[in-house]
């Protein structure tokens, strides 16, 4: 099997957490195809072009026969690697799990320790072993414990938290009834829909609990298959009227359960149960990324990153130059274009009535066509929008990769706002992506801190991003009026409205002049008069293009910010390149530095994307009238 960074696309996510003792012969028959049915609904609700990720727990019993659905599928259906992959997410090490299969015949055989060898084998390259916070000695006693004590059982609840903060859906192959002890399936379901009340959290680590209790609950649902409880329930009761559900007429047996949005208490209940807009818009940004990459892969197929380590950020790079590109080019196009426009009818008063007249006014109407298709088309297209979103999640991992180097664990806290995590939730899964990649290299090897890596990767090469883009010299090329040199742009074009301003004036007070008495009859008075009225609409119409130019590029917005996060590139350097610094100042500083970095990345997003839809919604508008 090959490793999970082959994936050049951002994953869906799913989860699997179920009873490790199942029933056997018709109703383990129903079961099979109830997950079946289940995955298969989620594989094709999610866009062709995005693979989906398995993330199993490989415990006995249900995490194995999701496997084993899922090896049928991609033998009936032809799935390949990268349309499905299964990622064990074990709760301890492989060889420690395997006390837990020892001496139990109750499990079907295809579901017992053969099952699990056999697969684990075939998945290892993929294998992520989830964190743990026990002291060593409580560890090492958890990893021997045959009895299921609390630390063991801790391990298990580490896991299903994990599964809970990765996942997108978590398809939960359970009885509804309160679980036997801690980790239990019921608590993974909690955890997941974010109804927590009674269950003890506090040996969780703090990097992979799924939600903040202020904040509110992860997005994704809880895809509930009923199972039958196998042997006797033991007294336990019921805890499904705990959970909103959010569909209960998906399948027979099946229902989907959410997570509680607004937990604000009233006579009635909860003020508002849940909302699935942000599960929606997540679903609809990481298609239109994977979208968005296969367009620009199909137009550059030299350009796949073959031997990259990270595809993702690579794939977003890339298309991120390729889409900015595509979109200066048009604007380019659609500005000369308007200008050649207001040049062609004001040439066309002075040729009304001859042969030159009839052809200038077909021009002018022909170019009226042309501004018209190529607004039609940024309104569709949208490339402004599909670059700085490309642009967000490469400056995301490429933030997150650089606190992975500087960070113990996989999980280097990036804070991401509630106004983010809202309008852009494809964000969060951008850093799961990232914290999945690196907890898997965690998992087959050691990752210590690498300061100078970090401020080699990412701090020098953002100074000299942002120097550049600062740096005032030489004559500035139109090529690269856009975006290449903001400050120099802004104060070379920034001149030009008031100056052809003040020349207009100029020549308007000179045509006043022309109409005294003292010119009265001269014989070039009219072609004069012509001349000036002729420059003052020039001047006029080139001040209204500059500032145009200025106004919609965002010059000077673009250059104050750089000039800001220069200074704290610069400052944060300072203090990574201090030997005398605490490597916690050192690690607290590049989590501050990459939150800003991040808040001005999601700003651009945000303005830009306003644009856009203004754009199409004028489109539409249009259309409609």
């Amino acid at each position: 099997m090959s490793k999970l960074i082959n994936n050049d696309k951002l994953p869906f996510i799913i989860g699997v957490t179920g009873h490790r003792l199942l029933p056997s012969g018709e109703q383990l028959g129903t079961l099979r195809g109830d997950f079946r049915q289940a995955l298969l609904y989620w594989r094709n609700k999610v866009e062709k072009h995005t693979p989906i990720w398995l993330l199993s727990g490989f415990a006995q019993g249900a995490d194995l026969l999701a496997i084993d659905v899922v090896e049928e599928l991609i033998q009936e259906l032809s799935w390949d690697e990268n349309f499905v992959k299964v990622v064990p997410c074990l709760a301890m090490p492989y060889e420690a799990m395997l006390i837990d299969f020892e001496g139990s015949n109750e499990c079907p055989p295809e579901f017992g320790r053969d099952a699990l060898v056999e697969k684990y084998a075939r998945y290892r390259p993929n294998c992520i072993v989830v964190p743990h916070g026990l002291l060593d000695d409580d560890y090492r006693s958890a990893l021997k414990d045959r009895q299921y004590g609390l630390a063991r059982n801790q391990l298990y609840l580490n896991q299903g938290a994990f599964l809970a903060k990765y996942c997108n859906v978590v398809i939960a192959m359970w009885d509804g009834l309160a679980s036997r002890g801690l980790g239990g399936t019921a608590d993974v379901v909690r955890l997941k829909c974010a109804e927590t009340k009674g269950l003890d959290l506090s040996g969780v680590p703090e990097e992979i609990l799924p939600f903040d209790e202020f904040e509110g609950g992860p997005l994704g649902v809880v895809h509930y298959i009923h199972t039958p409880t196998f042997g006797e329930a033991e007294n336990r009761s019921s805890i499904l009227s705990e959970f909103h559900v959010v569909d209960s007429n998906l399948f027979p047996r099946q229902k989907l359960l959410g997570a509680i949005t607004h937990a604000v208490s009233t006579e009635q209940g909860h003020d508002e149960k849940i909302t699935t807009r942000e599960a929606r818009l997540l679903q609809q940004q990481i298609e239109l990324f994977n979208l968005n990459a296969c367009e620009y892969q199909n137009e550059n197929p030299i350009n796949k990153s073959e031997g990259s380590s990270n595809k993702v950020f690579d794939v977003a790079d890339n298309s991120a130059i390729y889409f900015q590109s595509r979109y200066k080019k048009r604007l380019v196009t659609f500005y000369v274009s308007v200008v050649f426009t207001f040049l062609s009818y004001e040439l066309f008063t002075f040729t009304v009535g001859s042969i030159l007249g009839i052809v200038m006014n077909i021009l002018v109407l022909l170019i009226l066509l042309w501004v018209m298709f190529l607004r039609e088309r940024a309104g569709k297209v949208l490339y402004k929008s599909k670059y700085q979103l490309a642009r967000c999640i490469a400056e995301a991992l490429r933030i997150k990769d650089s606190l992975n180097q500087v960070s113990d664990s996989a999980h280097a806290e990036l804070y991401i706002s509630r106004e983010q995590r809202l309008r852009l939730p494809v964000l969060l899964q951008t850093l799961s992506y990232s914290d999945l990649f690196n907890q898997w290299k965690i998992s087959h090897a050691d990752n210590g801190k690498d300061f100078n890596a970090a401020r080699t990767d990412w701090l020098d090469e953002q100074i000299a991003f942002f120097e550049s883009r600062l740096q005032i010299s030489g004559r500035i090329k139109w090529k690269l009026v856009s975006s290449k040199k903001p400050k120099q742009a802004y104060q070379t074009l920034s001149k030009y409205p008031s100056k052809c301003l003040g020349y207009a004036a100029l020549f308007g007070g000179l045509h006043l002049l022309t109409q005294g008495p003292f010119l009265h009859g001269h014989p070039y008075l009219d072609t004069i008069q012509s001349i000036m009225l002729f420059t003052i609409q020039m001047l006029l119409m080139t001040s209204g293009a500059a500032a145009f130019w200025l106004e919609y590029n965002n010059y000077q917005s673009n250059y104050k910010n750089y000039e800001s996060l220069l200074v704290l590139f610069k400052r944060a350097k300072a203090w990574i390149s201090d030997s005398c610094e605490s490597e916690s100042k050192k690690v607290l500083v590049m989590q501050k530095l990459a939150s800003e970095a991040m808040r001005e990345h999601t700003a651009w997003y945000f303005t830009e994307r306003s644009n856009d839809m203004k754009l199409n919604r004028l489109r539409k508008s249009v259309k409609l009238h």
